[in-house]
């Protein structure tokens, strides 16, 4: 969505798609070869399931220490998410032990490409079991034992085209790639009910009594009293990937809005001003600065949202001119706190999940 945003600053309007529109289709598409490859991610779930469930393994997240945010923004989101297994651990390139019967998930964007195959043989070579996600067409896609096959092409795979620039704009793989993650996850946890074992998930902070949740399973990979009936394979990564498709047409159905967007900041630009962004969640951040960003979003703000919406602390940051997109996560900040903010005329984009 923000790069979607983002390519609209530029669009111009006699190209045949805009660019949030271009960059749904390719996502769309993706998701039609996440549907068809389904049985082939719930025979990866399945098998690491045996892993963890009856040899003890560990589930593991390869992380690259000494990469930016950008080539860990896969890990940080499967690491610590709610409605995530608790049971995931990093496993950080060059530091962590892997051991036999562990399971280690791994992302391809193109990003250090050879860390990341040295990370596959390590792991390979200790006995532990290799998923990949990301492109059939990359080469690191023979490298592990499974490959949850996005259908795009290798790399971070930009996908809106526009006149006037020499390459396309707007990563669509890292989508892609958090997409089959979590339809890959619950079919780990299905295939694990069917082993007659439950994993602790996170639960929202935001939830009433989340907190609390936290810290009683903070120890807990699986439930020693809180058993499920079987779930069938294909059924939780299908219906995951349902609630995607019904997301994804919402923005669509809102096209107006987000070309609407666009025009602010880039009129925000015109006059000399600054498009800034704050933004709620583990994946966002790092799809600054990915191969195919237009670079055109200041991420640089302090003010943190996940804290807080001191509106005051935020103004100390943002010079008159400027503009604000917001990335919420289900509600609105307090609207009566935003009312000097308005007043004194800045711009503002608001985007926030719906309950």
């Amino acid at each position: 969505l923000i790069l979607s945003i983002n390519s609209s600053i530029m669009w111009q309007k006699d190209t045949p798609d805009s660019p949030s529109i271009q960059y749904s289709k390719v996502i769309f598409t993706a998701f039609d070869h996440l549907e068809e490859g389904l049985p082939a991610i719930t025979q990866a779930a399945e098998k690491a399931a045996l892993q963890l469930v009856s040899f003890g393994g560990r589930l593991l997240v390869s992380y690259m220490p000494e990469a930016p945010a950008s080539s860990n923004s896969f890990a940080i989101e499967a690491y610590f998410r709610s409605g995530g297994m608790k049971m995931k651990k990093y496993a950080k390139y060059g530091i962590s032990r892997i051991d036999s019967g562990d399971v280690l998930l791994i992302d391809d964007l193109g990003l250090d490409t050879e860390l990341r195959k040295a990370h596959i043989e390590q792991a390979r070579e200790a006995g532990a079991l290799v998923i990949l996600f990301g492109s059939a067409s990359s080469s690191l896609s023979t490298e592990a034992d499974f490959l949850i096959d996005t259908g795009l092409l290798p790399g971070t795979a930009p996908s809106v085209q526009l006149d006037g620039l020499p390459r396309a704009i707007c990563p669509a793989a890292p989508t892609a790639n958090i997409t089959a993650l979590w339809m890959f996850t619950g079919e780990l946890v299905a295939a694990c009910t069917r082993l007659g074992r439950m994993p602790a998930m996170f639960q929202s902070i935001i939830v009433p009594g989340g907190r609390d949740w936290l810290k009683k399973y903070s120890s807990v990979d699986f439930h020693a009293y809180i058993t499920v009936d079987p779930v069938s394979p294909n059924l939780l990564g299908s219906a995951y990937l349902a609630e995607m498709r019904r997301c994804l047409q919402g923005l669509c159905d809102q096209v107006t809005s987000l070309q609407a967007g666009g025009e602010m900041l880039a009129a925000t630009f015109r006059a000399g001003g600054i498009a800034r962004v704050a933004t709620l969640g583990h994946h966002l951040p790092g799809q600054f600065g990915l191969p195919g960003d237009p670079m055109r979003l200041d991420d640089s703000l302090t003010w943190n949202i996940q804290q807080e919406y001191d509106v005051p602390k935020l103004m100390e940051e943002i010079d008159q001119g400027d503009a604000l997109l917001l990335i919420g996560y289900f509600d609105y900040p307090p609207w009566n706190d935003w009312e000097p903010f308005r007043e004194i005329g800045f711009p503002s984009i608001w985007v926030t999940g719906n309950r």
